[in-house]
Parts: structure tokens; sequence; C-alpha cells
């Protein structure tokens, strides 16, 4: 990208996200350094003109929606966005989306969901059939760019790494690195960019519920 365009663009996002400035005024402020930018350049090349250096006008037109700068400067996370049943949220591919969703509980004798999986949407082409409801994920290879991208994080993961490596046995636990089965990972980490990820979810309790009188 152009060094202009790019400081442009960052400035641009950086009001937007830091300074909370409304889409109306970011869109407003990039036409106006669009103004700005191409008038200088008309200025500048008139005098290379003027010196008698024949050079062609240099291209310089940036975009007139925050939302595309957000794009170019690759700010926002890349969303996958499933097909899914807003009944009992089946999943579906989205080149093979039944009208009906099909899931039962039972495979055999199970009664059908049987919800509606389509609405019609206006377009310019008429109406389109498209997915009623959609589940939205993040994609794994965009967020560990952006995590690895963080301010300091290799000295972050050398520290979990040594303490990984360091760990003595204690009975005491504070965090799930100090846990004996954390520990069974130490023969694949060679290094602080040997990275372990694990899933947590808030809503699976393994002993119950024990307040609400569950057993």
């Amino acid at each position: 990208m152009n060094p202009i365009l790019s400081i442009c663009y960052l400035l641009a996002a950086w009001l937007s996200l830091h300074g909370g400035t409304s889409r109306e005024t970011s869109n407003a402020m990039l036409r106006a350094l669009n103004f700005i930018v191409s008038a200088t350049v008309t200025i500048f090349m008139a005098f290379i003109r003027s010196l008698g250096h024949d050079v062609p006008t240099p291209t310089l037109q940036l975009v007139r929606d925050i939302r595309t700068v957000y794009k170019v400067c690759e700010v926002e996370p890349t969303i996958i966005r499933t097909p899914c049943c807003p009944t009992c949220f089946s999943t579906f591919p989205s080149n093979a989306i039944p009208s009906i969703c099909p899931w039962r509980k039972n495979p055999k004798r199970g009664k059908r969901c049987g919800e509606t999986l389509l609405r019609g949407r206006q377009t310019r082409r008429g109406v389109k059939q498209v997915p009623k409801t959609y589940i939205s994920t993040q994609s794994f290879d965009s967020w560990l760019r952006h995590f690895l991208l963080r301010p300091d994080i290799e000295i972050y993961l050398e520290q979990s790494f040594q303490k990984t490596h360091t760990f003595n046995g204690a009975n005491s636990m504070h965090d799930i690195s100090d846990s004996p089965a954390w520990q069974t990972f130490r023969p694949l980490l060679r290094s602080h960019c040997s990275l372990v990820f694990g899933i947590y979810i808030d809503w699976f309790n393994p002993f119950t519920n024990k307040i609400a009188g569950e057993c």
C-alpha cells in the first residue's frame, strides 16, 4: 500500500476505534483527507512540471467508508458465519441448507425439529432465500495472527514457558499451568514458540447443580 494512504487509513482507524468518532464523522473525515491528498499531489506535480520534469501524476484515491478501512488495515477479526436452526441450533453447510430442519433427538423414533430455516430477502434481482439464523465464530488463524502481534507477547510466552519447565510439584495450584495434566505436555514444549490451547466453557458442571438439589 502507498505510505500516504497507509497513514491516512491508520489515522481514520485510530480516531474511530480510540477516539470514538461515529461512522458518519469518520466517513466525512475520509472524504476530507481524500480532498487534501488530491490537492497536495496536484500542487506538487504542477511544481515538478514547472521545473521541466514530465512525470505522470500518481493516483491516490482513499476509500470513503470506515468499514472498508478496517478491512484494509486488518484490524477486524475474520468471522465465519455458519447457517443454523433458530430452534435447535443444528448447523448446516452454506451450499446445502434444507428448507425444514431435519434434526431429531432420537434418529429413529424422535420427532423432527421441523423449524423453517430460510426466509425471503429482497434484492436487486428479486426475492432471494437466505438462512434465518447464523452462528458466528472467529477464524482461529485470524485470532492467532492478532494474538502473536500483541505488544511484548514473546516476553510473556517466554515467562510462561519457563514457569512450565520449573514446576516443582507443589500441592497448591494457582492456574491451569500448575495442574498435573498440564505437566504431561512438557515433552512437547521445546521453546516458547510451542503453543498449547485449551477449550473453556463456563456452563458445564461435572458435579451437578447442588444448590438446585440435582443429583
